[in-house]
């Protein structure tokens, strides 16, 4: 998954440039929910592994983008606190993700970690739509 956000989050970044990171962050989290929920139908382990490389698609999108709205966002004076935040707050995530994933998987089963997920995907994409409506539908990039 890491190669694939390491070769396409530059193109999507790139992308961004013209569009506005608002809109790339929408619709990598809907596309990020999409390919959870497609993992939690996922078979075989084949199958498992395309989405996941999927993942890194959305993924390759929405890290990039996240920093240029923060710092946009944010004066020059307070961006190293928010950008160190903001990756404190990435790593935290990664391990509590995977910590209480697995203690769900325990419990449940693996496709509702998958499809607990997707959920909140999908509801940060609609908490995003609520408070960015204005810069995902406009046609102003930046």
């Amino acid at each position: 998954m890491e190669l694939v956000i390491f070769f396409f989050a530059p193109r999507i970044g790139k992308f961004a440039d013209k569009v506005g990171p608002s809109k790339i962050i929408f619709v990598s989290l809907l596309f990020c929910g999409a390919c959870f929920y497609l993992q939690s139908l996922a078979t075989n382990v084949y199958m498992l592994i395309i989405v996941r490389l999927l993942i890194g698609i959305g993924l390759g999108g929405l890290l990039p983008c996240v920093n240029a709205l923060l710092k946009k966002s944010v004066d020059a004076k307070n961006l190293s606190i928010v950008f160190g935040l903001n990756q404190t707050c990435q790593f935290l995530g990664n391990f509590c993700g995977s910590f209480g994933g697995g203690i769900i998987a325990a419990y449940f089963r693996i496709e509702f970690v998958f499809a607990f997920v997707c959920f909140v995907f999908v509801i940060n994409a609609l908490f995003f739509l609520i408070f960015e409506k204005k810069y995902i539908f406009s046609n102003a990039g930046l």
